[in-house]
């Protein structure tokens, strides 16, 4: 069951979340509305106000890109991660961008890393071949550890469990 107090979930900064209807933001990635613009910017749990883009002022969206894994377990689509095909990149990725050449597949849709330069079409996010998640096989390559579960509930609030499936994007 969720947590029965608006107190128990706690945002960025370890402050309790007051709100008069108890609810969780998520997905925390939210992309800018501006057309010209399309900066990826991660809200807190608890953030209840309508969130604008850094850059250019214009109202955020949720990302409609979250993983899933076959335990149940849901979670923020790893932009940082993707973008720098690294579990763990060095560049911190502050100012990625999402931009598409104007095709429906996610093969023209593309992250930009405007800190560092890099660029990754989302092509194979949502692919599983048997056991083996194209998400998860492709962020260091198959000789390194895979992009696995970090058994997110976030209907539990901030509550993460166990889990060792790999993830697969969904939309």
């Amino acid at each position: 069951l969720p947590p029965d107090e608006k107190t128990s979930i706690k945002d960025d900064h370890q402050k309790p979340v007051g709100t008069p209807l108890y609810g969780v933001r998520f997905p925390r990635w939210h992309i800018c509305s501006n057309s010209g613009c399309q900066r990826l910017f991660k809200c807190g749990l608890g953030a209840v106000k309508i969130q604008k883009c850094p850059d250019c002022a214009s109202r955020l969206y949720q990302s409609r890109f979250v993983t899933v894994c076959k335990n149940g377990h849901i979670d923020d689509f790893p932009w940082q991660q993707w973008v720098h095909r690294s579990l763990s990149p060095d560049c911190k990725g502050s100012r990625l961008k999402l931009k598409s050449s104007g095709s429906s597949s996610l093969s023209g849709i593309f992250i930009n890393c405007e800190d560092c330069g890099k660029r990754r079409p989302l092509t194979g996010i949502t692919v599983m071949d048997g056991e083996d998640s194209f998400l998860s096989k492709h962020l260091e390559g198959v000789e390194k550890s895979p992009y696995i579960c970090r058994g997110h509930s976030p209907w539990l609030g901030d509550h993460y469990e166990n889990c060792d499936e790999q993830m697969v994007g969904i939309l």
